[in-house]
C-alpha cells in the first residue's frame, strides 16, 4: 500500500524523469515554438520523447532537430509513462519498417528508452515552452548549406532558449 506522504510527493515533486528529448523537423521547431505547443500526429493519441539523447536518426529518416526538454518538471503536470513500439502502429511506421526491418526488436539499444504523454485527457496537446532546456540543431549540412536567415534567427532569440548547431556523423 502506497503511504500518504509518499502519494503526496509524487503528485507535488512528479517523477523523476530526467531530461528527455523530442526529436523533429526545422519546420515542426518553428511551429511548436510559435504555438508553444506540442499536438501528436493525426495517427497517434500521444506525443514520444526517448531518454536516448543520440537518436539522431529512427529507421532511415534522418532529425534535423534535437529538442531537450526537462522531465522532472514536465511530469508535475503531465503523466509521462514508459512506452515500448514492438510493431507499426501507424503508415509512416509501415514505411520505416520496410526500410528497416529491425527497427521495433528489441535488440535496438533505443527500445526501453521510449517515453509518451497519453494526450486525450489534455485536449490533445501540451504546453511546451516552459519545459525546453535547448536546442540542438543536429544536421549540419542543412545549417550549412542553408544558414538561418535574420528574421529566423531572432524568431529564436525571442524564445532564450539556448540553440546549438552540432554536427552529427551519420
Amino acid at each position: 500500500m502506497i503511504k500518504l506522504v509518499e502519494l503526496l510527493k509524487e503528485i507535488t515533486e512528479g517523477k523523476q524523469v530526467g531530461d528527455v528529448y523530442h526529436f523533429t523537423s526545422m519546420a515542426n521547431l518553428k511551429e511548436i515554438l510559435k504555438s508553444k505547443i506540442l499536438i501528436p500526429s493525426k495517427e497517434r493519441k500521444y506525443i514520444s520523447f526517448t531518454r536516448n539523447k543520440n537518436l539522431a536518426t529512427l529507421g532511415n529518416e534522418k532529425h534535423e532537430v534535437k529538442i531537450t526538454i526537462d522531465g522532472n518538471k514536465l511530469s508535475t503536470k503531465y503523466k509521462i509513462i514508459p512506452y515500448t513500439q514492438t510493431s507499426p502502429e501507424t503508415k509512416f511506421d509501415d514505411y520505416l519498417f520496410k526500410r528497416n526491418p529491425n527497427i521495433f526488436k528489441k535488440s535496438d539499444k533505443s527500445f526501453e528508452a521510449e517515453v509518451i504523454i497519453p494526450v486525450e485527457k489534455y485536449n490533445n496537446k501540451i504546453d511546451i515552452l516552459p519545459y525546453i532546456k535547448q536546442i540542438d540543431i543536429t544536421n549540419y549540412n542543412f545549417i550549412k548549406d542553408r544558414p538561418l536567415n535574420n528574421i529566423e534567427k531572432k524568431e529564436f532569440e525571442k524564445y532564450d532558449i539556448p540553440i546549438n548547431f552540432i554536427e552529427y556523423i551519420y
